[in-house]
């Protein structure tokens, strides 16, 4: 038989008894945790994205640089006049690596999350934050509502562009895309 078990006020208690449902969330707690760091963009996403620059930018001749990923180290690539970086960065780091480009002379388009598209910590840059309104299903499930940062169009201006969800709704599906989108008010165009 089980000893009393007493409260801090000496009142008895019931014996706590373990479930399942405690076991699973007390293993649960010891998981490593998805972040955004971590939300990797499938291939059809990358290919709308990288077909949007190519009509919006001129990259014809350019060396297109994917620096981030797992273990990768973005300040140790040897960055050639002729490259760009299209690609989605941790975006924990999103102000540093923007402010090392920035003072490096990397021309870049970025993803960002739209959440912190206008943050204090990318005021401070020539840069200009496009916003779709895309909503983006990354291979880890997460949906981040994803925009972009580029030093390609200019002087820090912002565009909302939705070009990037004109696709039709199966494409989008298909893509990894989803969500419905702003309607397109082009404050500046590409230069």
């Amino acid at each position: 038989m089980a000893a009393e078990q007493y409260d801090l006020f000496g009142t008895a208690t019931a014996p706590a008894t373990a479930t399942v449902d405690d076991y699973e969330a007390f293993v649960e707690k010891f998981k490593t945790k998805k972040t955004t760091d971590d939300c990797y963009t499938p291939k059809p996403v990358y290919d709308v994205v990288m077909q949007y620059v190519k009509e919006h930018c001129d990259i014809e001749g350019c060396r297109v640089l994917r620096p981030f990923y797992p273990g990768g180290n973005y300040q140790a690539v040897a960055y050639e006049s002729n490259d760009v970086v299209i690609d989605n960065p941790p975006f924990s780091i999103l102000a540093e690596i923007v402010r090392y480009y920035t003072r490096h002379k990397v021309r870049f388009f970025l993803f960002a999350p739209a959440l912190t598209l206008f943050s204090s910590a990318h005021k401070n840059f020539e840069v200009t934050k496009i916003v779709t309104g895309a909503t983006v299903i990354y291979e880890n499930g997460a949906n981040v509502s994803t925009s972009f940062l580029t030093n390609m169009w200019g002087d820090g201006a912002v565009v909302v562009d939705g070009d990037l969800c004109r696709l039709p709704h199966s494409s989008l599906l298909d893509r990894g895309v989803a969500g419905q989108c702003a309607q397109t008010l082009q404050l500046q165009v590409c230069q």
